[in-house]
């Protein structure tokens, strides 16, 4: 029995575990959604290039990148933030270029800043629909490990609270046996 009860305690914090990870790494999709509610200022683009990377299978890919000039209040700041994950990806050229096509050198833009840090900017707020599943997924996926989590946690509470109950008397196994 004890051997149940350590498999028990085990499986609940892993369980705790994965939804605080989970939970953790869907946190970020959150910020995005509300960076379209973001307050906003004029910006310039500085520099707009392409940054060669490493692709797959060692072919040349590229990074779009962009370092804009914004003001809040009589703070400047420099971004270098398109969207929320632009970066984290590499592009064929043809594409990265494409996705600068907005955003000449010189050319004024909409420049989102996060309230209370106005270092933390974008061009372009908001989730994209490609992030959206992930976001669904991870939510679903956070309820599926809560459910596991209270399933575990109710029969390790059911069979420690058996372990733990007073011994029945006999004449009330007699009573059970005889109404049977």
């Amino acid at each position: 029995m004890r051997i149940a009860f350590f498999r028990h305690k085990i499986m609940l914090l892993v369980l705790a575990l994965a939804i605080v990870f989970t939970s953790f790494c869907t946190s970020k999709f959150f910020r995005e959604i509300r960076s379209k509610h973001w307050p906003r200022t004029t910006g310039i683009i500085g520099q707009c290039y392409l940054h060669p990377a490493q692709g797959p299978g060692g072919s040349t890919a590229f990074i779009p990148e962009v370092v804009y000039l914004y003001t809040v209040g009589t703070q400047s700041f420099a971004g270098t933030r398109i969207d929320f994950h632009t970066e984290d990806h590499n592009y064929s050229k043809r594409y990265a270029a494409w996705r600068l096509r907005n955003y000449a050198k010189g050319k004024l833009v909409q420049v989102y800043y996060e309230p209370g840090a106005p270092q933390n900017a974008v061009l372009e707020p908001g989730i994209k629909r490609d992030q959206e599943w992930l976001l669904s997924l991870g939510l679903g996926y956070i309820a599926l490990l809560y459910i596991a989590f209270l399933f575990i946690l109710y029969h390790y509470l059911k069979a420690r609270a058996k372990l733990h109950a007073p011994p029945r008397s006999p004449s009330k196994r007699a009573d059970d046996v005889k109404a049977v």
